[in-house]
């Protein structure tokens, strides 16, 4: 239904990058002007690196416990609407561990 189009964060920082390649092209290894643009093009990679890092998951099994868990308690209160226990029915619903 919905298409989510990711656009380039780096696209600047890309066009940075290639621009100081070709100009790293045109230069005589050795020289000043050539470090120089290597320098340019280390810090140009640092600045994209740590852009965002990547969100970390849930992992299945714990959403299968969070589901039966929630089941649990909502078995439990309905049983306990419909006519009262009179022990502790809220002793058999598993523990979230922490």
């Amino acid at each position: 239904m919905f298409t989510f189009v990711r656009k380039n964060e780096h696209e600047g920082l890309n066009k940075a990058i290639d621009a100081a390649i070709l100009k790293l092209a045109s230069t005589t290894p050795g020289t000043q002007e050539h470090r120089a643009v290597l320098d340019e093009i280390e810090r140009l990679h640092k600045l994209k690196a740590p852009a965002r890092e990547a969100r970390k998951r849930v992992s299945p099994d714990a959403l299968i416990g969070a589901a039966a868990s929630i089941a649990g308690i909502v078995l439990v209160a309905n049983a306990e609407h419909v006519g009262a226990f009179t022990s502790k029915a809220f002793s058999i619903i598993p523990k979230p561990k922490l």
